[in-house]
């Protein structure tokens, strides 16, 4: 019985350091994902317009026709997605030369320009979904590896 307990104490005491570890990082990827879903709305609006929506009608141009254009055919993203970070404060979206910059500031809710501990979406390419699989299978081996350990040191008391 004093076995399991220890078990499952120390299983306990991973999950509780993995959840302080991931935790500010989940909220992180949170805002990213929907950072991800806004960008996924201007491309589309960018296929329909030939452009991305500019400083006049800014993101709100996603998800109502603000310009009574023939050429919206949105809304370009779901209701659910907001246009503002997990503390309420907006999403910066600038129109800048035919493209677009789009971040949401970070933990001190200083505007860094996009820089600093601003928030920005995923990139495609920038292998962020391969980087989130890495630190879940570090994550497991890491307990595992303490599993054994543990298990290892009870079999060595009974039998040593």
């Amino acid at each position: 019985m004093v076995v399991i307990n220890k078990f499952l104490s120390v299983i306990f005491l991973t999950l509780l350091a993995s959840s302080f570890v991931y935790g500010s990082k989940s909220e992180h990827e949170a805002e990213r994902y929907n950072l991800d879903k806004i960008v996924d709305g201007l491309e589309k609006f960018r296929a329909d317009f030939g452009c991305y929506p500019n400083a006049g009608c800014g993101l709100d141009c996603l998800k109502s026709n603000l310009r009574h254009d023939m050429k919206w055919k949105g809304p370009y993203v779901l209701s659910d997605v907001d246009f503002q970070d997990l503390n309420g404060r907006p999403v910066i979206y600038r129109f800048n030369k035919g493209t677009f910059i789009l971040y949401s500031v970070g933990e001190n809710g200083v505007d860094d320009n996009g820089g600093g501990d601003d928030i920005k979406p995923h990139l495609p390419g920038d292998g962020w979904n391969i980087l989130i699989i890495g630190e879940a299978i570090l994550l497991f081996i890491f307990s595992a590896l303490i599993v054994v350990f543990f298990i290892t040191k009870f079999l060595r008391k009974k039998w040593g």
